[in-house]
């Protein structure tokens, strides 16, 4: 057994000593000074000439024999016992924390229970619902916007022509020119003359000297060539100037549909109150436990109470018994014997406050804030009294069964200004839109000065298929090539910085075909989104057509 243990067992040995029947023992001085000795001799008789026990216990005898100057030289002794002493106080303090520790959760767990009964529940829950709703309320916007400027829909179809290679075929004759001399030898009669000049044009098929079978180019007096073409066709609605392509078998969708988010935001609402409807319900199972579970920590905790009052007692006695050694020891070893440590402020700091418990209060009825409530028309009149119907009403989500009454609680939905939240809502926005005027195959915008362009890039309408860039000064006839930046036929821009400045920015747009059905009237390449080293351009054109219209888009 190491030098603490002994220390502690001896410290709890002393302690229950003093406490007990040792005062009965004391009959003369003498007492006072063997009280320690016969108390080890007691409780330790097997550790008697240890270490650390021996040198006390033999300091201890000494005390009846040897002067107070011999006594006091084992302070190493002393010093060990007293580290041990102010360990364990530590450690009761310790204890002691833990104890307050446990009771306080214990009443915070009693505490939640009577918080549910009063408000609604996470806050996160009242982000993401109110910012379903602001979605829906955009898209209502822009869908009613949409309904007022949405002329009638044109619909038409194109077909584009590709030259996916070349056909030829040899002739069986050489188209060379026809010999029109008689033979000499031996010399041709006129008849037989007739005759073979005739079979001669039958077997040419009436093919005329000098020309080829056709007009294409790599046609010639000895082959035939035609291109081999591709035809394919795409069919496209066009309404307020934006362009959709038709997809054969497959829903036409105009735009998207803004009932999505109104729905998923109320039914956020009343997910929330369906949880606060069961927290309602199930308070009293709750309370119940959590108050006895309560009652039975503090009477765990209270027993240890006495424990640690008794131990802090025994330490400061056996403290006192070892600051004796010296002058007038034995009637210190007498006074810390007679000693009540009973309301020392050491001992009294062991004791518990209890705090005071809830009481449990009567079932009142679930009141939930009728504005609040989706599908009430104070809920609709808070949320939507601004709101468009736009093109097709949105049903609500009813949910106003779970309160018992509608009266008014403390949190009211707010706009979200700072929400760190993100809902990813597909809507429409309006966008500046440029096409060919009629007759016209360029849009023109003139810059006031000569300037440089670096990067354009727009977005093509379906029915176009690429759109050229032009910078250059030159408008009154054929563009020169060298002044074209590119053709746009992706997202991606086309760059001009190998162009020098110039006046006039000029783009000409290119569709996918023909039209072969439907009404042609105002079916001219479009783009939307123009940007101009990566900002947005809406100058309106110099010549072209410019105007408004509804892209999709997500955020």
């Amino acid at each position: 057994m190491t030098m603490k243990l002994f220390a502690m067992h001896l410290a709890m040995a002393l302690f229950a000593c003093v406490e007990g029947s040792e005062l009965d023992m004391r009959s003369s001085m003498q007492t006072s000074v063997t009280l320690a000795t016969r108390v080890v001799q007691r409780e330790a008789p097997a550790l008697i000439g240890d270490d650390l026990t021996g040198q006390f216990v033999n300091l201890l005898q000494a005390a009846h024999t040897q002067a107070p100057a011999q006594t006091t030289g084992n302070s190493g002794v002393v010093s060990s016992i007293s580290n041990l002493l102010d360990s364990m106080e530590l450690k009761l303090q310790e204890q002691h924390n833990a104890s307050l520790a446990a009771i306080q959760h214990e009443l915070d767990h009693i505490n939640e229970c009577s918080t549910n009964l009063s408000g609604f529940g996470s806050t996160d829950t009242r982000q993401t619902s109110q910012e379903y709703l602001d979605a829906y309320k955009s898209c209502k916007s822009v869908e009613e916007e949409y309904r007022k400027n949405m002329s009638s829909c044109d619909e038409y179809c194109l077909e584009e022509v590709t030259v996916k290679g070349m056909h030829c075929v040899a002739v069986d004759v050489e188209c060379s020119a026809l010999s029109c001399d008689p033979i000499d030898e031996p010399p041709e009669a006129l008849k037989a003359y007739l005759k073979r000049m005739i079979a001669q044009l039958d077997q040419y098929e009436l093919i005329v000297p000098s020309t080829s079978c056709n007009t294409h180019g790599s046609s010639n007096q000895t082959h035939c060539c035609e291109d081999v073409l591709e035809k394919s066709s795409k069919c496209f609605k066009r309404c307020n100037g934006i362009v959709h392509e038709l997809v054969p078998d497959e829903p036409k969708i105009e735009m998207p549909g803004c009932c999505a988010p109104k729905q998923q935001g109320e039914q956020g609402l009343c997910k929330e109150l369906a949880a606060l409807r069961e927290a309602h319900d199930n308070y009293g199972a709750c309370y119940d436990p959590a108050v006895a579970h309560f009652n039975s920590v503090v009477a765990e905790h209270q027993a240890q109470v006495k424990s640690r009052k008794a131990q802090q007692r025994s330490i400061l006695r056996i403290e006192c018994l070892v600051d004796a050694f010296g002058p007038d020891m034995k009637a210190k070893f007498a006074a810390c014997v007679d000693a009540d440590y009973t309301n020392h402020a050491t001992v009294l700091f062991f004791e518990l406050t209890i705090p005071a418990v809830p009481a449990k209060p009567d079932k009142e009825a679930l009141t939930c804030p009728a504005d609040q409530i989706p599908g009430t028309p104070e809920f609709a009149a808070a949320n939507y009294v601004d709101v468009p119907e736009g093109i097709t009403p949105c049903s609500s989500v009813n949910c106003a069964s779970v309160c018992d009454e509608t009266v008014p609680l403390t949190w009211k939905p707010t706009a979200l200004l700072n929400s760190t939240t993100t809902t990813t809502t597909e809507s429409q926005v309006l966008s500046t839109c440029f096409k060919h005027a009629t007759g016209k195959d360029t849009v023109v915008w003139y810059m006031g000065t000569a300037m440089p362009v670096h990067s354009v890039s727009v977005k093509r309408s379906a029915d176009t298929k690429s759109v050229s860039v032009y910078l250059t000064d030159v408008i009154d006839g054929p563009i020169p090539e060298a002044d074209l930046c590119g053709e746009i036929i992706s997202p991606d821009p086309v760059h001009c910085t190998s162009q020098t400045a110039a006046h006039y920015v000029v783009l000409k747009g290119k569709l996918r075909g023909t039209v072969v059905s439907g009404n042609a009237a105002g079916v001219q390449p479009s783009w939307c989104d123009m940007k101009l080293d990566g900002a947005s351009f809406k100058i309106a054109p110099d010549e072209g057509v410019q105007f408004s219209g509804y892209t999709y888009t997500s955020r």
